[in-house]
């Protein structure tokens, strides 16, 4: 057996190692505390099962005194303990093993406890004491011993956001000075002391006069000897390391791109909290954390106003923490995910765990969209106004489209009248039956094509429902050139139509279906190349109001069916940037000011939310990446939990350096790879 192990002094590091590593799925994960925890209280309960209350405390506190004041005994325990505990180790990991992980071994004692692990072949130390890691050397010189360096460990403070989630300091809101935290913190530290002392004077009252106060004495001892003002700021900077706490941060040298303000040059921007405080040349003033952007973009955070989390229902294919992850690997700070889930968010109670789940992984901002139908069966509307309360940031039945044109009609109308809107998914079932583009590709793969119709009558009918009730209509991933001109001729009338199109459809056609296979099968399905053109059009005219990613995960079981069976869709968060670049800028298609239109600004106005733009006193939702990067994508890369892309093995150019949300650095791409440090 290939095992690894990771030790460090503290148990906090214990638990925030084998949290991130538990969401691999090709890892497992041994807690040697654990096993230990579970054989020190199965062998108290084994002397203690037939005895009373009287009797446990008594053998508890004997026991304890036997083990731990007697050498001999003590010896006695300890051997007895390691014997148990290799037992458990070695069923837990070939239990591990037979299920195809990778096991990884973490346990803080590491050091005192080497030789119970045979078959270990690496150490990574936690630590940076020189005399513990001699001493495990000279225990097991076949080791290979391996340092995480301070920049890896603090890079893990910033991953994980839930080591420090018991906290008594956690009702503190995020909001206000330092000083303003400090405050709040003390006053939360000294009620909680007050409470504590009240409780043990209420216990030592019902034992009656008699009984001596030493014990409280003591207590009050030790809460003088504590220094409040040192634990908290020791708290202060961990939360603030993390992310966990609003800091003061300078970006350098970068250069700023906005297309409401029309900037385009080289400057600094100082956050304070969560907005932008400043933006000028050579800001000279303190900040916690100092970036430097030489060489890089900033643009508004990018705001994906089509994706699919999975979650409810599907979570084998993606979470919505997994899915926040990716689009803020890929520089988004905004997603807004689509109800195409089980159950669909068809109520206001299932609306609303979707948004609190999302509050809860605090990574970017998820504005999910109400279905428009109940169950997206087409049968019959939700309650507009119930979801509109509840927090849905539109209404769409995308994945199905609402087929009866009457139901459509009505929801249009009374979206707009509550000032949101309905996304459309254009596909007349009729003529939409097939795997990929009806053409020459699909007849040398002896499958049935999508006929571009599919798409087309039904975009004209959404556009025929805007112009006639004179109400606003959303089109959803656009792909052909009749759409595109449908909708450009529509606009042209005053009509209140919108429309977004994906990366997806401006760099492949239905050749790449050839390359990739069901990778490069989506709904709507890749076109030819007159449509890939006019979609190029349409973004440099103004048709297109938005380009989306339409993520779409599933696992590698479902994309590796026959081309006919296998589901539409692919992710799309971590790619769609280097796409941009690549085939609209690089071209000379789209300019810088022009992507941020599409990608930010004109999002941020659809969903009518203040973001989209970089500006003095606006809330600080930022992307940061280097336009000249160039690196090939591969599937190790990929951070969402499905793998199907068909950018992987391709060569890409841009890459995202930093995103930052509501003031906080949420993504830093890092040099030294540490999940890969972990698990290779």
């Amino acid at each position: 057996m290939k095992l690894m192990g990771i030790t460090g002094k503290s148990g906090a590091w214990k638990t925030t190692f084998s949290n991130i590593l538990a969401q691999n799925e090709d890892v497992g994960v041994i807690h040697i505390d654990d096993l230990l925890r579970e054989i020190k209280l199965k062998y108290f309960k084994s002397l203690m099962q037939n005895s009373n209350k009287g009797e446990k405390t008594k053998v508890n506190s004997g026991l304890k005194m036997l083990i731990y004041k007697n050498r001999i005994v003590f010896n006695l325990f300890m051997k007895f303990r390691a014997k148990l505990l290799k037992k458990r180790i070695d069923s837990k990991i070939q239990e591990l093993q037979d299920r195809g992980k990778k096991v990884i071994i973490i346990d803080d004692i590491f050091i005192k406890s080497l030789h119970i692990y045979d078959d270990l072949e690496k150490v990574l130390l936690v630590e940076r004491s020189y005399v513990n890691r001699k001493q495990a050397l000279r225990d097991r010189d076949d080791l290979t011993l391996q340092d995480i360096v301070a920049s890896d460990i603090a890079h893990f403070k910033g991953i994980y956001k839930d080591t420090h989630k018991n906290s008594k300091i956690e009702n503190i809101t995020n909001k206000g000075s330092k000083e303003e935290l400090f405050i709040k913190a003390k006053e939360i530290y000294e009620k909680y002391c007050i409470s504590q002392k009240s409780k043990f004077r209420r216990s030592v009252s019902n034992k009656g006069d008699n009984c001596e106060p030493k014990n409280l004495k003591r207590k009050e001892r030790r809460k003088k000897d504590i220094s409040i003002e040192k634990w908290f700021l020791k708290w202060y900077y961990i939360e603030k390391v993390r992310g966990g706490i609003f800091m003061k941060i300078l970006l350098k040298n970068g250069r700023l791109i906005d297309y409401k303000t029309k900037t385009d040059e080289v400057t600094d921007i100082l956050i304070n909290d969560n907005k932008i405080e400043k933006i000028a040349k050579d800001i000279n003033e303190k900040a916690d954390r100092i970036i430097d952007c030489t060489n890089l973009n900033i643009i508004p955070g990018m705001i994906d106003m089509h994706c699919h989390l999975r979650e409810p229902g599907f979570e084998y294919k993606e979470t919505i923490e997994t899915g926040a992850k990716s689009a803020v690997c890929g520089g988004f700070t905004t997603i807004c995910p689509m109800p195409n889930t089980k159950p669909t968010p068809d109520s206001a109670i299932i609306l609303q765990k979707i948004i609190k789940e999302g509050k809860r992984v605090n990574l970017c901002n998820i504005l999910p969209f109400a279905s428009v139908s109940k169950g997206e069966k087409g049968e019959e509307l939700v309650n507009f106004d119930e979801l509109k309360n509840a927090g849905a940031i539109g209404f769409s039945d995308d994945g199905m489209p609402v087929v009866n044109s009457r139901m459509m009609r009505e929801a249009m109308i009374k979206a707009d009248s509550l000032g949101s809107f309905v996304s459309s998914h254009c596909e007349e079932k009729s003529v939409s039956s097939g795997a990929i583009n009806a053409g020459k590709v699909a007849d040398s793969l002896g499958v049935e094509g999508v006929l571009p119709e599919a798409e087309e009558i039904m975009a004209a009918r959404e556009i025929v429902i805007s112009e006639t009730n004179n109400v606003r209509g959303h089109i959803c991933h656009i792909s052909t050139k009749t759409s595109k001109n449908m909708i450009r001729d529509a606009k042209k009338r005053g009509v209140k139509i919108t429309c977004e199109t994906c990366p997806h459809y401006f760099t492949f056609t239905v050749d790449e279906v050839l390359n990739s296979g069901a990778n490069a099968k989506m709904n709507p399905p890749l076109r030819e190349e007159k449509d890939r053109q006019a979609i190029i059009e349409g973004l440099k005219e103004g048709t297109i109001d938005a380009i989306i990613t339409d993520h779409a995960p599933h696992s590698e079981e479902e994309k590796n069916r026959d081309l006919s069976k296998a589901p539409n869709g692919i992710i799309g968060f971590e790619t769609a940037l280097s796409a941009e670049i690549m085939n609209l800028v690089d071209t000379g298609d789209l300019s810088y000011l022009d992507l941020v239109r599409v990608t930010s600004y004109n999002p941020a106005k659809l969903l009518k939310i203040d973001r989209g733009t970089i500006e003095e006193g606006k809330v600080a939702d930022i992307t940061i990446f280097d336009p000249n990067e160039r690196y090939t994508y591969t599937k190790d890369m990929i951070v969402s939990k499905s793998k199907n892309s068909p950018f992987i093995g391709k060569e890409l150019k841009g890459k995202v350096k930093y995103t930052i949300v509501n003031g906080k650095v949420v993504y830093a791409e890092r040099k030294a790879n540490i999940w890969m440090l972990l698990i290779d």
